[in-house]
């Protein structure tokens, strides 16, 4: 026998349903892109603070074997790190950093800027 109601009632459910699952994917593709997004620009400002670092210690006659006895870190990872093929713990960073004369300093940013 043909229930009206209990098929509206399914027909609703599975309409809600749907209609959920669609905002779920669509708000993980915004949240996917959005990281995507940060992930890139932190790559970004890494590739250009360690260029920072490169300059800094070449200009200072710095040479990677000189450092990696200085951190204790092998110049293969330095030059890496360096070049920003790949990233570096912050403890590591700090290591590389206090170890050609510079520091690490956190500050606002202007957001007028």
């Amino acid at each position: 026998m043909y229930d009206r109601k209990l098929f509206t009632y399914l027909l609703l459910s599975f309409i809600l349903h749907t209609f959920v699952k669609t905002m779920d994917m669509e708000v993980k593709e915004r949240r996917n892109a959005l990281k995507e997004e940060i992930d890139r620009k932190a790559e970004e400002r890494y590739k250009e603070l360690m260029g920072y670092v490169r300059q800094f210690r070449e200009s200072e006659g710095i040479t990677l074997a000189d450092l990696s006895v200085s951190t204790q870190i092998y110049p293969s990872y330095l030059h890496r790190v360096e070049t920003g093929s790949i990233s570096t713990s912050v403890p590591k960073l700090i290591t590389i950093l206090e170890s050609l004369g510079l520091r690490l300093t956190i500050e606002p940013i202007d957001k007028n800027n």
